[in-house]
């Protein structure tokens, strides 16, 4: 009975997870870039990635920190 249980927790787990990224994946496929996002990328282009971060983090925009992280994962 204990194996069952696990066996359908397990399963359950795995359909939540392929539904989560399913949902994830369809929003970022079809989701459209905004204004900032333009500026974003510009930017990045420009100055470079540490470039961008310094000049979001020396305005006090939030966005450094993202710019930094999704670089860096892009270039990995």
């Amino acid at each position: 009975m204990e194996e069952r249980q696990h066996r359908w927790v397990m399963a359950m787990m795995g359909l939540n997870a392929a539904l989560f990224a399913a949902t994830v994946l369809a929003l970022g496929f079809f989701n459209r870039m905004s204004a900032d996002d333009f500026h974003y990328l510009v930017t990045t282009q420009e100055r470079g990635v540490w470039g961008a971060m310094v000049v979001y983090y020396q305005n006090w925009n939030p966005r450094w920190a993202s710019t930094l992280v999704l670089n860096s994962l892009l270039l990995a």
